[in-house]
C-alpha cells in the first residue's frame, strides 16, 4: 500500500486537487472494491469459517485505516484521506460484525441441533406468562427446526414489517427509522422473555440467552442488508455519475495525454 501511494504519478495527484469530480469517483470505486473483498472473504454469513482464515481477516481489518493514513502521508489532500479512511471504516465494522454473528450462528446451531436441548427450551419456553406475541417461535420448538428455519423466519419477520414502510413511499429517512424501531422493540420483547425465564430458573436459560444473541445479531444484519438494498440503487446512479464526469475530464483536453484512454484506429470516425 505505501509502495502503491508513494509512486503514484504527480500528474494524477495534480488531477485529483484540480477535479473534485475525482474524490466522487475515488469513493465509488473504493466501495466497490471493499464489496468485492467482502463477497470474497465472507460470502455466506451461515457459513463455518477456518481459525486461519479468521485470523487473518482480523489481521486485515485491525489497523486497515492507521495503515491507509500512514501509506497517504502528506502527499495527497486531507479531504481525500479522510474519505478514504471513512469508507475503509464502515468495511471494518461490516466486517466485525459478520464475524460475530458468524460465531453466534455456529453456537447457536449446536444447541438446536440436539432435540434434548429442544424439548427442555420448549417445557421452558411454554411456563412463561404471554400467549400470542411469539407463537411462532413455540410452532419453531415444536417441530425441531433446524438453524435454516429460525434463519427463514427471521428474514419473513423483517420483510414483512420494512416491506410496508417501503411501501408508505415516504422516503428513506422514514424506512430507517422504522427499522430502527423493528430493532429496538425486537430486543426489548426478548429481553422480557429471557428475564422470566431467568426468574422462573429455566434450566434451559443458557441456550435461550445464546439463541438470543443469535436472534439479535441476525436481526440486525438482515435489517442493514435490507437498508443497502435500498440505498445500492443510489450508490450506483452515483458511480454512473462520476464515471461521466471524469470522462468528461478526459475527452475536454485538461488531463495529461498519458491519462486518455486510447482509441483505436479502427473505431475513429472519418471526419466529414
Amino acid at each position: 500500500m505505501i509502495v502503491f501511494y508513494r509512486d503514484l504519478p504527480g500528474y494524477i495527484r495534480d488531477l485529483i486537487v484540480a477535479r473534485p469530480e475525482v474524490l466522487e469517483a475515488v469513493w465509488c470505486w473504493d466501495c466497490a472494491l471493499y464489496d468485492a473483498i467482502f463477497q470474497t472473504l465472507l460470502p455466506d454469513v451461515y457459513a463455518a469459517i477456518s481459525y486461519n482464515t479468521y485470523r487473518d481477516i482480523c489481521l486485515f481489518t485491525q489497523h486497515l485505516q492507521q495503515d491507509i493514513t500512514i501509506a497517504m502521508g502528506n502527499a495527497y489532500p486531507e479531504r481525500l484521506v479522510q474519505q478514504k479512511c471513512g469508507v475503509a471504516g464502515v468495511f471494518v465494522t461490516k466486517v466485525k460484525r459478520h464475524l460475530n454473528l458468524n460465531q453466534v450462528v455456529q453456537v447457536a446451531s449446536v444447541i438446536l441441533s440436539y432435540p434434548y436441548n429442544l424439548g427442555v427450551m420448549l417445557k421452558d419456553w411454554e411456563s412463561i406468562d404471554f400467549n400470542t406475541a411469539l407463537d411462532q417461535a413455540l410452532w419453531l420448538l415444536r417441530t425441531n427446526a433446524g438453524i435454516e428455519r429460525w434463519i427463514g423466519w427471521v428474514q419473513t419477520i423483517i420483510e414483512k414489517h420494512l416491506n410496508g414502510a417501503l411501501r408508505a413511499n415516504k422516503g428513506k429517512g422514514y424506512c430507517i427509522f422504522y427499522a430502527r424501531q423493528l430493532v429496538v422493540k425486537w430486543s426489548y420483547y426478548m429481553t422480557i422473555a429471557v428475564k422470566e425465564l431467568t426468574f422462573n430458573n429455566a434450566s434451559s436459560c443458557d441456550h435461550f440467552t445464546k439463541l438470543q444473541h443469535f436472534l439479535d445479531d441476525m436481526i440486525q444484519y438482515h435489517v442493514e442488508c435490507f437498508l443497502a438494498k435500498t440505498n445500492w440503487s443510489d450508490i450506483l446512479s452515483g458511480y454512473s455519475s462520476a464515471a461521466n464526469q471524469i470522462q468528461d475530464v478526459f475527452s475536454d483536453g485538461s488531463a495529461p495525454t498519458a491519462l486518455r484512454p486510447n482509441t483505436p484506429k479502427s473505431m475513429q470516425r472519418e471526419p466529414k
